[in-house]
């Protein structure tokens, strides 16, 4: 298991050093620092919300908070600030309304 967070920790190191936000927040994540992937997701989405909120990267980075947070209502947040383009926020939506046992409702997203 250590070896295991080590790994995810030093990809996480990488990762924040070429700017690849969404990975290093999954790395985060992984390595079971969630509080640490939930102040990288904030400090994103502000500055992405700096630049404008009709970057694609925001949608995603909406999708990736709701991942960390466990927050459906992020996905349906950024599938409707994408315009309802963002397919991230579909499939993420569908899989939890899938685990959800919410069957019929899934496939809408699906």
């Amino acid at each position: 298991m250590y070896e295991t967070m080590v790994m995810y920790m030093s990809a996480y190191e990488l990762l924040k050093e070429v700017e690849l936000s969404e990975d290093a927040i999954k790395c985060l994540y992984m390595a079971g620092r969630e509080t640490q992937a939930l102040e990288l997701a904030n400090d994103v989405l502000a500055r992405y919300e700096k630049e404008g909120t009709n970057d694609p990267k925001y949608a995603n980075m909406l999708c990736m908070l709701g991942d960390v947070k466990r927050d459906p209502r992020l996905y349906e947040k950024a599938w409707e600030m994408s315009n309802k383009r963002c397919a991230r926020a579909m499939r993420s939506l569908a899989k939890w309304r899938f685990n959800e046992g919410k069957f019929t409702e899934a496939t809408e997203c699906w």
